[in-house]
């Protein structure tokens, strides 16, 4: 949250209190779409907190208020569902106004947002923002299946949009996803009792136009963001590397023969065994949608919460022995032992399974993502000696890969981790029907649930104790390096600690539920045992101590959630975040960052720090990490975001390669050949002695400082050409291997000709313009071209130049277009003395005449301008925004007017 998702609110925050709608990202990258990359969350509307007040504020209270939305949302799905299950209870005895089924809702209440695998979610405000909304969205949902209304309807549509408007679209496509098989699996059961000649009367059919119903309003209530996510997706570096689907292999086995051959490389080419970069980095893609899957054996955390170890601010984690251990998601999937109890001693009830259960069942299947059938087969294979199958992985088989294979599009979606709260939702919502009175009969079997894991627990506890369990772990920590690069070696005593007290835990909150259960559950008992004797006299003693069980089974809950939650919960001194404002008319100054996740002291990794977390943190403040260079308004060019542009992702995967390929005596002229191309002022590294920038004089002694290396001469961000070449844009440089030719013919000339390329249009549309202005396709080789250029304006999603050209030339601005930059040219007023400053905006100026922005070199923008003396403005304005505003509007008006309808005011 710290690095990534704290500056960029913050830096946005400060855009929308300045005033206006910050739509173009001008300091990542070579520019970024704002509500193309779906994780700012711009139009969300609880982002205006950070409108409102300082960043760390505002992101206590985002964090906080979430929590909350999360938990009172699973407390009025647990409602409904004990009325649809028919298993409200009667009035309760020890308050007037709250039924036992309300009691026993409270758990859910308490269990969803306590839960590991949501409460963790604070570190990633996007995912939090969709585990917050999906009790929402699936109550609705299911609700509007069974008994449809235009309130339901409206909060299922309402729980999808803000899901998606807070940034986590994949959470409101995976809600929808469930809802919709659990409709067809309804439909299917009744079919199949209509075959059987079964009543059926009883089984209400379950309702499909409600369901979609919400579905398309949510589409509409959140088209401001899914309208630019949808333009932006269609040019990022996951839609061309993402694993290929079902359809996507159909498609290229129809044109395979069809297909010419491929043209060889312009510039050289690699050995067939080689691969470049780029190639490398998109099967890595491929890889990473199965990345942060669940290993089964963390499900041992439902029944101890800490059994896996700690991570920080000391290495504990004792999982990372297990070979095939994957990269973490969150702490532990620790929702409380009372869910575990109530799962495993429901289906032992005289019930049948209900969608609860499902959805448990569903959320953990789905998150296993890499652990498939391949995975077993390998294990298999690799346990009698035979080979494994080339193009068999790990992932298939498994529930997630028959989403990626099967749904289209699902492979630009990542992490099968983000079905977790769906398991966590299902397991609350399943402990308020245990809890309530008309599931007491099931009682007696959680009790027997709750023994049997109190002897597994002490059974394990002793095991711990072992000499032999100890030699055994300080054996496999000795085969191998189970180091961490922020936390520090493998410490087997923390993780015995952290392992024995989790134990412990369980065993003390075992043995409390298995008695509290165990009489709970009696029908024919001696309640006096529980009562005080003055109450001992009649049968409502009996009741009494009853009514009780679900207030105590509560109370034990709250300290077990209390403890698990105070372990997880990361926190470190409030330092002063310096965030420095843009100078007003000047482009942000460009750095090339060359730190990464593994450039950090080495005595980190080789030990221990109560202050650990303390100085990663502020040593990510100071190097810049991730996204810190937002805090003081400085461009990086290679910056992480989370969804990149394809083109700028094979920039520089292209760049290294190319520089690979060179002698190494041309290496370092081409690096600083680029560097001045891109107008970067300096690059930004780990190196002593260290030139200290803005930020923190207080703490820097905890770690180690950036240091500034200065490029030589930076071209500007905004440039003349006099000359200027048309690509062959037959495949409309839609393909990555036509981007990577043109790349690499463009490497060539900047190390020729030290940076001063000259620029490649993509000419498709360049024919037309020409016919209609008259311009050259390239200025005639004697014809002159002292051009003077001059940046009169600059905003992020606004630029004003000053051209006075005695010839027709091309202005190129180093800033992507990713297709709704616009541009218009008016005459310039000829000073009326030597020196005086040019009046661009007087009333008897011509009007503005529309220009097109062509795109550049992949990674550019250019515009024609005519010869004379011209003000050029270059406005980001994309398409979406006014389709978007109308949509969200005329949805929100249709809603109103719907419920002013059914219910007139009275």
């Amino acid at each position: 949250m710290s690095q990534f998702y704290l500056p960029l609110y913050g830096q946005l925050g400060e855009r929308m209190a300045a005033g206006g709608l910050p739509l173009w990202n001008p300091w990542d990258r070579f520019g970024v779409p704002v509500a193309g990359e779906t994780t700012t969350a711009i139009f969300y509307p609880p982002r205006l907190l950070f409108a409102w007040l300082p960043a760390d504020d505002a992101m206590t209270l985002y964090v906080v208020g979430h929590l909350l939305i999360a938990g009172s949302g699973a407390f009025w799905v647990a409602r409904w569902a004990s009325q649809h299950e028919r298993l409200s209870a009667q009035p309760s005895g020890t308050s007037g106004s709250i039924r036992r089924a309300d009691l026993a809702s409270l758990a859910a209440a308490v269990i969803y947002p306590a839960a590991g695998p949501v409460f963790f979610l604070y570190t990633n405000p996007p995912f939090l923002v969709g585990a917050a909304w999906l009790p929402w969205a699936v109550g609705a949902m299911l609700r509007a299946i069974h008994r449809p209304s235009l309130g339901v309807v409206t909060v299922g549509s309402l729980g999808l949009a803000m899901a998606i408007l807070g940034g986590d679209p994949q959470t409101a496509f995976h809600a929808a996803l469930f809802c919709g098989l659990y409709w067809a699996t309804l439909r299917g059961r009744a079919y199949w009792k209509r075959l059987s000649q079964q009543n059926e009367a009883v089984v209400p059919k379950p309702q499909l136009v409600p369901l979609l119903a919400c579905v398309l309003l949510a589409a509409g209530l959140a088209s401001l963001q899914i309208l630019p996510g949808a333009a932006w997706s269609l040019q990022s570096w996951r839609r061309a590397t993402a694993p290929p689907s079902i359809y996507s292999r159909m498609a290229s086995a129809i044109d395979a023969p069809a297909a010419p051959a491929e043209a060889p490389h312009p510039t050289r080419s690699a050995p067939a065994e080689k691969t470049t970069p780029a190639q490398r980095a998109s099967v890595r893609h491929a890889t990473d949608v199965y990345d942060y899957s669940i290993a089964p054996w963390h499900w041992a955390e439902f029944a101890s919460p800490f059994v896996s170890g700690e991570l920080f601010p000391v290495n504990g984690r004792l999982t990372r022995l297990i070979p095939g251990e994957p990269r973490m998601w969150t702490l532990t999937l620790y929702a409380g032992l009372l869910p575990l109890i109530g799962l495993l001693a429901g289906p032992l009830a005289p019930r049948r399974w209900t969608v609860w259960q499902g959805l448990v069942v569903a959320g953990l299947l789905l998150s296993l993502g890499d652990f498939g059938v391949g995975r077993l087969l390998r294990v298999g294979l690799q346990a009698v000696g035979l080979p494994m199958p080339a193009d068999l992985s790990d992932a298939a088989g498994g529930s997630y890969w028959w989403l990626v294979t099967f749904v289209p599009g699902y492979g630009q979606f990542r992490y099968p981790a983000k079905w977790l709260p769906f398991a966590a939702l299902g397991a609350a919502v399943w402990t308020a029907l245990f809890l309530s009175p008309s599931m007491r009969h099931s009682w007696r079997r959680g009790g027997c649930v709750a023994w049997g894991i109190c002897l597994a627990a002490v059974a394990a506890f002793a095991i711990s104790w072992l000499p032999g369990f100890r030699a055994v772990l300080e054996a496999r920590i000795a085969e191998g390096d189970y180091a961490d690069r922020l936390w520090g070696p493998l410490s087997l005593a923390t993780g015995l600690h952290r392992l024995r007290w989790s134990l412990w835990l369980t065993i003390m909150l075992a043995a409390s539920y298995g008695w509290l259960l165990r009489r709970g559950g009696q029908q024919r008992s001696r309640p006096q045992r529980m009562v005080p004797p003055r109450l001992r006299s009649h049968g409502a003693a009996r009741r009494l101590a009853r009514a009780h069980c679900v207030p105590i089974a509560l109370a034990i809950l709250l300290v077990d959630l209390g403890c698990s939650v105070s372990w997880q919960l990361a926190t470190v001194p409030r330092f002063t975040v310096a965030s420095a404002e843009p100078t007003a008319n000047e482009p942000p100054r460009r750095f090339l960052s060359r730190v990464n996740s593994q450039d950090w002291p080495s005595h980190w990794q080789r030990t221990h720090s109560a202050d650990r977390l303390r100085e990663v943190e502020v040593a990510q403040r100071q190097l810049w990490f991730l996204r810190w260079h937002l805090a003081d308004s400085a461009a990086v060019t290679n910056s992480a975001v989370s969804i990149a542009s394809v083109r700028s992702t094979l920039f520089w995967h292209e760049a290294r390669q190319y520089a690979f390929e060179l002698p190494a005596a041309d290496r370092g002229r081409f690096v600083e050949s680029l560097h001045r191309y891109l107008g970067i002022a300096a690059t930004v590294d780990r190196r002593e002695p260290a030139l200290v920038p803005p930020p923190l004089p207080a703490l820097a002694e905890l770690t180690v400082r950036p240091h500034f290396t200065p490029v030589r001469d930076p071209l500007p961000l905004v440039r003349w050409h006099s000359t200027w070449s048309v690509t062959n844009d037959q495949q409309r440089l839609s393909s990555t291997e036509q981007i990577r030719s043109e790349l690499h013919a463009l490497f060539g000339e900047i190390l020729a000709r030290e940076g001063a390329a000259s620029p490649r249009i993509e000419g498709s549309e360049l024919a037309t313009e020409n016919s209609q202005s008259g311009d050259p396709g390239e200025s005639p080789a004697g014809s002159a071209h002292a051009a003077r250029v001059r940046l009169l304006s600059w905003r992020p999603e606004r630029l004003q130049i000053l051209v006075d050209a005695p010839a027709a030339g091309l202005v190129t601005v180093q800033q992507l277009q990713d297709g709704f930059w616009k541009a218009r040219i008016r005459p310039a007023p000829v000073p009326t003395r030597e020196g005086a400053a040019a009046r661009v905006d007087s009333r008897d100026e011509p009007r503005w005449e529309q220009r097109r922005v062509h795109r550049v070199d992949a990674i550019a923008q250019g515009v024609l301008v005519p010869p004379g003396r011209h003000v050029l403005e270059i406005y980001y304005r994309p398409a979406w925004l006014v389709p978007g505003i109308f949509i969200t509007a005329s949805t929100i008006v249709g809603l109103l007017f719907c419920g002013y309808r059914i219910h007139p005011p009275q």
